[in-house]
């Protein structure tokens, strides 16, 4: 349940902050007491009964309900009253707190210009107001609310208030709570202004990027913010997936031209997609279906009308996906060619007999496979009529896929790769080699990641699990982690089998095994397709640079943890083990500054004690990072948290 200090933080929050303020509605000051409230309440009900006018000052509301609400809410729960306080004006009297002027000044400034700043944004007249005035409003609001955030008079003065107050409700932890959430309040407003703006919202945008926050709050904002319109464009973009399997290409890519395009850039505006990966998914996934559509019509050998060629630019245009990159530029160079070709040989006919070969599933890297096949027999076709060629032969080596939807439609356990390249850009499609050759890597299992369908468990949940199962499977086929290492490849969220979206992937990892120092593994199948499951332990990290390197949550360390060392022994929680992994909650977003241990240490405990269910008779330990990791103003700082007995006695089962 959130506390009330939260609840009012979040309730408060928008364009309406200091509308909604008790303080200026009513027309009394942040530090009035209870007795001077009550009197104005009075006053307010006798005027009431004579049908009189009320007048609390030329800020205050003239609306009397308006004035009760308020006062009731002054009167009443002072954790409600605290978070007012923070956003009306303090004025000069600092004999009973006993601030610095300049804070109260400070924040006076902070609480004026901010709302002067939505209020430009808000009201007509203000609207008619240049620019560069509204600028001005909103760098002196950012300017004067870091200052006020990244000192300790701030929070002082908040401590004092609690101690004023003097009620049972309020203590100390208060100014910790509005810390954490306020950020988020003072940022609200002009994230709701960037999605309801009528016009482009780049000014606006680029003001919230500007405003005193960590990065990673201002994008995670934005995208929520956004989430109408991305849900919109990812319901139409599903829709249009469907139809094209039964449609023509051409309803298909007027629809995304005309109306899903233009949507996309009112999009990008707000969350462009160089920084926000659902957005950089909408583009490839629109491009590859204009690409698909322009396929359609390679396929039927209408080259020449501009359509394919118009698609396939507007595709390169949204493309952001290296790998789908170079897939609609191969397009371009088929379509390129295949007009040249038609142009050359003038009016042909389609041979007779032809047959379209089989729709490949979409992979990760590779969405959806190329039809290599189909074009290529097309050209020749076309060179075969021109000029009386006919030529038959094999087709080349033998490919597989590694990464089908299904499991079954993939090489079998134990398949050797011939070459690196096919793995690291089309999993989907790679070349295999006579296992008593030498050859580059060998397919080592496919591994599940949930059920199916499940959730999407995370981008760093899925690698981990991944990581963790491709190691476990080779600590089984007794490969030295020294001279042997694993590489695997996982889906996006887009991809996954959540019941949602229409796809029938089984939730899994190809892995592969190769040699540690590149070389080729010598003559000989190294993985035997029919190793029994058994336990055992892999080494892994609690506290690498990416999260996605460390032990899964939801897994076991084997042996008690110190903290200091590198790797730990990770095991399945059935076997006996001290500890199961709870979390990596972060606790300090990229480019805030260095607290200090001990404050690092409590917001770690902190952020360890919401994540952890209470369990009797079990502990939580937790890992907190040094001074270096504030080096990066980049980096995410995170703890980690482990669960265990309180007498650190071995365990089996799994918790939670």
């Amino acid at each position: 349940m959130t506390d009330a200090i939260t609840g009012e933080l979040r309730s408060l929050a928008g364009p309406e902050l200091y509308r909604r303020n008790a303080f200026r509605i009513s027309g009394l000051p942040a530090t009035v007491d209870r007795r001077t409230t009550r009197q104005v309440v009075q006053r307010l009900r006798a005027a009431l009964q004579v049908g009189a006018d009320v007048d609390l000052g030329p800020n205050a509301s003239s609306d009397p309900d308006e004035i009760q609400a308020a006062c009731d809410l002054i009167l009443g729960d002072p954790r409600r009253r605290l978070v007012h306080e923070v956003f009306a004006p303090w004025g000069d009297d600092v004999s009973k707190c006993g601030c610095p002027l300049e804070i109260h000044q400070r924040h006076d400034t902070a609480v004026a210009e901010h709302a002067a700043a939505i209020e430009s944004e808000l009201d007509d007249g203000w609207r008619r107001t240049a620019s560069t005035v509204r600028a001005r409003h909103w760098t002196a609001a950012g300017s004067a609310w870091r200052q006020l955030l990244d000192g300790y008079e701030f929070w002082d003065h908040l401590d004092h208030r609690v101690a004023e107050l003097d009620d049972r409700q309020l203590d100390l932890s208060a100014s910790n709570l509005i810390e954490d959430e306020l950020p988020r309040t003072l940022l609200k407003p002009i994230i709701d202004l960037v999605v309801t703006a009528k016009t482009k919202p780049t000014r606006l945008v680029a003001n919230a990027r500007r405003w005193p926050a960590p990065a990673t709050l201002v994008d995670q904002m934005l995208e929520s913010a956004a989430g109408p319109q991305y849900d919109e464009l990812e319901e139409r973009r599903v829709a249009i997936t469907r139809r094209s399997r039964e449609e023509d290409a051409d309803p298909i890519a007027t629809e995304i031209e005309r109306d899903l395009v233009p949507k996309l850039h009112k999009l990008d505006a707000i969350v462009p997609p160089d920084r926000h990966h659902r957005t950089a998914t909408l583009h490839d996934q629109l491009a590859i279906l204009l690409n698909n559509c322009s396929v359609q019509l390679l396929d039927r050998g209408e080259v020449t009308d501009g359509r394919a060629r118009r698609w396939l630019d507007t595709a390169a245009q949204l493309v952001k996906d290296p790998r789908d990159q170079e897939l609609i530029q191969a397009n371009r160079e088929t379509l390129r060619t295949s007009t040249e070709l038609v142009n050359l040989l003038g009016d042909y006919r389609r041979p007779s007999g032809y047959s379209s070969l089989p729709t490949y599933s979409p992979t990760y890297y590779y969405r959806p496979r190329r039809r290599w096949p189909r074009v290529l027999f097309w050209l020749l076709a076309i060179a075969a009529i021109a000029y009386g060629v006919t030529r038959c032969g094999p087709w080349g080596a033998v490919t597989a896929s590694l990464y089908s939807y299904k499991i079954v439609d993939n090489a079998k356990v134990g398949s050797c790769l011939a070459r690196q390249t096919d793995w690291a850009t089309k999993p989907g499609e790679v070349q295999l080699a006579d296992c008593d050759d030498e050859h580059w890597a060998e397919v080592l299992a496919y591994v599940p990641i949930t059920g199916v369908p499940a959730p999407y468990p995370g981008a760093d949940q899925a690698t981990a699990l991944a990581r963790f199962q491709c190691e476990e499977a080779r600590e089984r086929q007794h490969l030295p982690a020294g001279e042997y290492v694993t590489e695997f490849v996982v889906a996006p969220a887009d991809e996954w089998n959540d019941g949602k979206n229409l796809t029938v992937y089984e939730n899994y990892a190809p892995c592969i095994v190769r040699r540690a120092d590149g070389e080729s593994i010598p003559a000989g199948q190294k993985v035997n397709e029919d190793v029994a499951p058994a336990a055992v332990v892999v080494k892994m990290n609690l506290f690498s640079t990416d999260v996605a390197a460390n032990a899964p949550i939801g897994m076991c360390i084997q042996q008690e943890h110190r903290t200091g060392t590198d790797e730990v022994p990770v095991v399945r929680c059935e076997a006996r083990h001290w500890a199961q992994v709870f979390g990596y909650p972060v606790i300090f977003q990229p480019g805030e500054k260095w607290p200090g241990d001990n404050a690092v240490y409590a917001k770690a405990k902190k952020a360890c004690a919401k994540l952890v269910p209470r369990l009797p008779g079990y502990t939580t330990t937790v890992g907190w990072p040094g001074r270096t990791w504030w080096d990066d103003p980049k980096r995410a700082i995170y703890t980690y948290c482990l669960v265990h007995r309180a007498d650190n006695q071995l365990t089996a089962g799994k918790l939670g």
